[in-house]
């Protein structure tokens, strides 16, 4: 595995932002896991946070003009992730967002920040994919602009199936709109690290639920 996703792996788990035991999701489904980007709140950990996007946007060697980040959430990463991958690379990338209601006074309109223009080439940035809505709203805004939308960039890939196949939400959602789909990193790619080169972090109990629970809902891609 790439040397970025293992410090990402690492980084999430000094800061708390993944944890494994036994949690409830919002959909009611037990999890042995659990990833909450929300912990990245500080300036130390949301630059590192950012820093991880732009790693994992260089490694994909995606072509890009425009980093979009849907409100609020990814508003500050989508700001954060231009500063870092403008410090990695030199390459000057413009970011926007959307308003999650339309101003209709001084600066009109449901987007924020930069004005994408159809020329333009947009990633969407996203902490988790689970079901693939609230992604899909804005890449149905973003086509009224006229502009291609190359991929979705999220922090983790949970690799659990989606609402209609097999696949998971990601692949579900870069299946369905023709776009890129990846994560700085996959739920199965840090759980084989921590397995191979930081055996302390998972108990052999913590591991058989793992395998157990992506027996069930785990996704084919």
């Amino acid at each position: 595995m790439e040397q970025f996703k293992c410090d990402f792996v690492d980084f999430a788990l000094e800061i708390g932002a993944l944890k494994f035991g036994d949690f409830t999701l919002k959909s009611g489904r037990r999890s042995p896991f659990f990833f909450n980007a929300g912990s990245f709140n500080t300036g130390r950990s949301l630059a590192r946070l950012c820093e991880f996007y732009a790693r994992a946007l260089i490694h994909q060697d995606l072509k890009v003009d425009t980093i979009f980040g849907p409100a609020y959430k990814g508003i500050p990463l989508a700001a954060g992730t231009v500063m870092e991958y403008s410090r990695l690379t030199g390459q000057d990338l413009a970011y926007s967002s959307m308003r999650k209601e339309e101003k209709d006074h001084g600066d009109k309109g449901i987007f924020l920040g930069h004005k994408i223009e159809a020329s333009e080439r947009v990633l969407i940035l996203d902490d988790v994919v689970t079901s693939g809505i609230s992604a899909q709203g804005s890449i149905d805004a973003l086509r009224q602009t006229g502009c291609t939308i190359v991929g979705i960039e999220a922090a983790l890939n949970r690799s659990e199936k989606g609402l209609d196949s097999d696949l998971s939400a990601l692949a579900e959602l870069s299946e369905k709109n023709d776009i890129t789909g990846f994560a700085i990193v996959s739920l199965p790619e840090a759980v084989a690290y921590l397995r191979e080169l930081r055996p302390d972090v998972l108990t052999a109990e913590q591991l058989r639920a793992i395998e157990q629970y992506f027996a069930t809902y785990g996704a084919t891609r």
